[in-house]
């Protein structure tokens, strides 16, 4: 096939409890669909697995990394007999639909913090905890700009929340803002808090700060998800 110039593409069917969704929502991707997962100029993948029994192409598109096995994502089906070949390439939302992922996200990291407040075994130990402390950070109304999607998220495994409050306080006790950290910061960060040191977490540290950045230059205190969108999609600025 490759001799050929022929590119397989595996079709894996539609999970039973998806069958009935549509629209903008949270999905459970196991690791085994996520090497499956197809690129897009945007950097946020897709999946188009097939409905047998319902004759449907459905396209899990634009799909945004939560934590672990979790995504958003916007759920379209195309039937068999409107599909075309090549097959269609899903478009980037709109940021009126990136705000109800917005909504969602923001939800789970609230979700997160009040389960680590309730369940965390560690007390002061606790390093995302501790950090909350020593940030003055609320864990009933954290910060807006705690918990915010970027671009290679999946590369820390850790939720968002929890790696961007531990890398304020991180850069609090450096006397520097995050977005002044140099790369050997960034590796001793990881290392410190005994994550995996690659390429693509270090680039998501930075597209982190690059929002920060923009926030504190934000003089018109525009919407965060705005600033937050035209970060993920490669928008012009558009603040």
């Amino acid at each position: 096939m490759k001799k050929n110039n022929i590119q397989a593409i595996w079709l894996f069917v539609t999970p039973q409890r998806y069958e009935a969704i549509n629209g903008i929502r949270k999905i459970s991707i196991p690791p085994l669909l996520q090497k499956s997962f197809m690129p897009t100029s945007t950097g946020l993948p897709y999946l188009m697995p097939y409905n047998a029994k319902t004759a449907y192409f459905e396209y899990w598109t634009n799909l945004l990394y939560v934590h672990g096995h979790t995504f958003i994502g916007k759920v379209q089906k195309i039937p068999i007999d409107k599909q075309r070949f090549p097959f269609y390439l899903p478009t980037c939302i709109s940021l009126e639909e990136f705000q109800q992922y917005w909504q969602l996200y923001k939800h789970a990291c609230q979700q997160f913090a009040n389960r680590r407040l309730l369940h965390s075994k560690q007390g002061v130990q606790d390093t995302f905890l501790r950090s909350c402390y020593e940030l003055n950070f609320s864990i009933s109304a954290m910060p807006s700009y705690i918990g915010i999607p970027v671009k290679d998220g999946t590369a820390i495994s850790l939720f968002s929340s929890e790696w961007q409050t531990m890398l304020l306080h991180f850069s609090q006790q450096l006397g520097l803002e995050p977005y002044e950290l140099k790369k050997h910061h960034i590796q001793n960060f990881l290392m410190h808090s005994h994550l995996e040191y690659t390429r693509q977490a270090v680039k998501a540290i930075r597209q982190y700060s690059l929002i920060l950045k923009g926030i504190e230059q934000d003089h018109k205190l525009q919407d965060i998800c705005e600033i937050v969108y035209a970060q993920l999609f490669a928008i012009a600025a558009i603040y």
